[in-house]
């Protein structure tokens, strides 16, 4: 199953307060997202994520097969293009 771009579009905000590791995981999960397992964005283009729930932030790390990208750099490969 693909999760498709929405990805994209959550947790690019920095947050305004510390947030302990254990709220950060649970906003994770409200999104429907498993977080620390890679999951599939884009078969086509082989694109997986994963997300890491730390405290303070929530960490978006991208895969191109096996091999780590940025995020500008699987929004190209999977065609998303910001408004």
């Amino acid at each position: 199953m693909e999760y498709g771009n929405k990805i994209f579009e959550i947790y690019n905000k920095p947050f305004k307060y510390r947030n302990s590791s254990s709220t950060n995981y649970n906003k994770v999960r409200a999104n429907g997202i498993e977080p620390n397992t890679k999951f599939v964005v884009n078969k086509t283009a082989n694109i997986n994520c994963a997300v890491y729930p730390r405290h303070g932030s929530i960490e978006k790390v991208f895969y191109w097969g096996d091999r780590k990208i940025t995020q500008a750099t699987a929004e190209k490969r999977c065609g998303y293009f910001r408004e």
